[in-house]
């Protein structure tokens, strides 16, 4: 058996189990992963996060979704580990982040960390799809973005896993959202996501991608406030040049559950 001491993190109820990986390093297998964040018979999360040294920056970080596969980043998560790390130094500053995607700023401010998620330009994209149009574009993970006027009677855990295998979207598919305008610059949200293979209660990358979506079809501007499927907003802002969008940012409230000792064992299934 292998002690971890974790903590448990929300952001806007997307959920994490986030490690201090730098003294005893971990290579964590899908298994492990997989147990680790089951509800039932491990701790329980959307993801399981890794802080890690860096060379390039203050720290690094990595992220497995709860079936074991790593993720290129996750919005919610890294101001999670912002938290994470205030909490290690005892004081909030800015930071610089390694991902597999590149590097990330955080901020500090006063729900958090304000993260910029995307830096240079992007355009979104438009796929006709069988279930309608879509927007798609990649705010760090890919994402597909559909607006309804009814998103809370939606079966998503049946409507989204064809469009997230969509071969429009590649050989890594797409995380699926139906988002809905409900105000000048506010938008509700619903994502369905890769990896953990279901809708989670918030997405941090997706509210950004449906906040660019919204103000290329609506042309809502910045910042737009993305309400999650708990009730709490994330803030999303960007500059507008032409029919690119580019410093993406966002912000949003995080909390520490709750911290503890959980005993792994060293392997799980085959």
């Amino acid at each position: 058996m292998v002690a971890l001491s974790f903590a448990k993190y929300s952001g806007c109820g997307n959920d994490f189990i986030i490690l201090d990986n730098r003294f005893r390093p971990l290579m964590l297998t899908p298994h492990q992963v997989q147990h680790l964040c089951h509800r039932k018979e491990g701790i329980g999360a959307d993801g399981v996060l890794l802080l890690e040294d860096s060379t390039q920056a203050d720290y690094k970080m990595r992220i497995y979704n709860s079936d074991g596969s790593e993720a290129e980043m996750c919005g919610n998560g890294i101001r999670c580990l912002g938290d994470f790390i205030a909490h290690l130094e005892g004081e909030r500053r800015p930071l610089k982040i390694e991902t597999f995607v590149g590097f990330k700023t955080l901020r500090p401010n006063t729900q958090s960390f304000e993260v910029e998620l995307v830096q240079d330009p992007i355009e979104p994209s438009i796929a006709k799809l069988e279930q309608g149009w879509f927007f798609y574009l990649d705010t760090g993970v890919p994402h597909a973005v559909h607006f309804l006027e009814d998103i809370e009677n939606v079966d998503l855990e049946t409507w989204a896993p064809p469009i997230r295998r969509h071969p429009a979207f590649g050989e890594r598919g797409a995380n699926v959202n139906i988002a809905k305008r409900t105000g000048p610059q506010h938008i509700s949200l619903r994502t369905f996501e890769r990896g953990v293979e279901a809708e989670t209660a918030a997405c941090g990358t997706g509210a950004a991608a449906a906040a660019i979506a919204a103000a290329e079809h609506f042309g809502l501007l910045s910042p737009i406030h993305v309400l999650t499927k708990l009730g709490e907003t994330l803030l999303v802002g960007f500059h507008k040049n032409g029919s690119s969008y580019q410093s993406i940012s966002q912000t949003g409230p995080v909390r520490q559950v709750f911290t503890g000792i959980a005993a792994m064992k060293e392997s799980y299934g085959t």
